[in-house]
């Protein structure tokens, strides 16, 4: 039979480890060259896989970028929820979750529901603060977008002319028009340089 494939992908890194490699030639060298030619097209089908899943994440997110560069805002959180329901199935805690829940965080409170902005800002802050260093604009963003989620304010979105304060019958308080821009979709993926202006992908 063949050799046995271990689970661990660690393991199978270990394996292509120069001094280990030598030790095995000098033991049986036909044994370690097989398992090193194995090991290495293991681990290529694991990153091809790993690239297969994040396009497949992409691609819904991005349909729902484009419903919400229409503020269509329930269509829009339909498919951010297809795009992190499907990425849980790989990961629960990873810098993509952080990134998905902090920005469909931002929809909600742009909606005034708190409890789920609240939840998503603080899942998504208690992974920032494992794998971000403490100074993280990115931290001090979403600890922000948190704190006035408790408060109930839209500080932030009115600042970045998310959201109307209201001046009147003409400008009601509510979700700002600033969106409608025709076919562009709003980039809420974070920059660690710019953390705080959301970016604009034109759509060819």
């Amino acid at each position: 039979g063949g050799l046995p494939e271990s689970d661990h992908m660690e393991h199978e890194v270990d394996l292509l480890d120069p001094a280990m490699v030598a030790e095995m030639k000098a033991m049986a060298p036909e044994l370690a060259m097989l398992q090193l030619h194995q090991s290495k097209d293991k681990l290529t089908k694991q990153q091809k896989l790993w690239n297969e899943r994040h396009e497949q994440k992409e691609r819904l997110w991005r349909i729902a970028g484009i419903f919400h560069g229409y503020s269509d805002f329930e269509p829009a959180l339909v498919w951010y929820q297809k795009a992190l329901k499907y990425w849980e199935q790989f990961s629960t805690d990873d810098e993509d979750i952080a990134v998905m829940t902090f920005a469909i965080g931002t929809i909600y409170k742009v909606l005034s529901q708190w409890e789920t902005a609240r939840e998503l800002f603080g899942r998504s802050l208690k992974i920032k603060k494992r794998i971000y260093e403490s100074d993280s604009p990115s931290i001090a963003l979403c600890e922000r977008l948190y704190q006035e989620a408790q408060d109930e304010v839209h500080d932030w979105e009115i600042s970045k002319n998310m959201y109307s304060a209201g001046a009147g019958e003409d400008d009601p308080p509510g979700p700002g028009s600033w969106i409608h821009v025709g076919p562009f979709e709003l980039d809420l993926s974070e920059s660690e340089m710019d953390p705080e202006n959301p970016r604009y992908t034109q759509i060819p």
